[in-house]
């Protein structure tokens, strides 16, 4: 319920109001199981949240912070997270590509003691290259 009346919120102050407002109080949130798809959580605190079971696909998850977050068997499928701080979060059994493209990275996504990424499905090729994984 929590969550809805988060999302009612965001209708009357607009995205960039909502991250603003609302991004930041998310840390710690129990979001487990949540439908997010095609959210924009750029920026957001989703320290110690956990996300596990939710449907993050498409998602906008540039610059967030999700350190020490659960993301296990979350569907990351084609997000977006370009800087994303990643410390420590738990990534075991999450979805890291879709079927049309693969999940979005760039050289400040932040990967350091990043646990379960070894059981997560669908890593790239390439970020197991790039991570030491192959």
């Amino acid at each position: 319920s929590r969550l809805f009346r988060i999302i009612g919120y965001s209708c009357y102050v607009g995205d960039s109001g909502f991250l603003q407002t609302v991004g930041r109080f998310l840390s710690g949130a129990n979001l487990s199981g949540a439908n997010l798809s095609d959210a924009n959580l750029s920026d957001a605190n989703l320290s110690d949240a956990n996300l596990s079971d939710a449907n993050l696909s498409d998602a906008y998850l540039s610059d967030a912070n999700l350190s020490d977050a659960n993301l296990s068997d979350a569907n990351l499928s084609d997000a977006n997270l370009s800087g994303a701080y990643l410390s420590g979060a738990n990534l075991s059994g999450a979805n890291l590509s879709g079927a049309f493209s693969d999940v979005k990275w760039n050289g400040n996504t932040k990967w350091e003691n990043v646990r379960g990424l070894d059981a997560a499905v669908n890593v790239p090729a390439v970020l197991r290259q790039q991570l030491g994984m192959q």
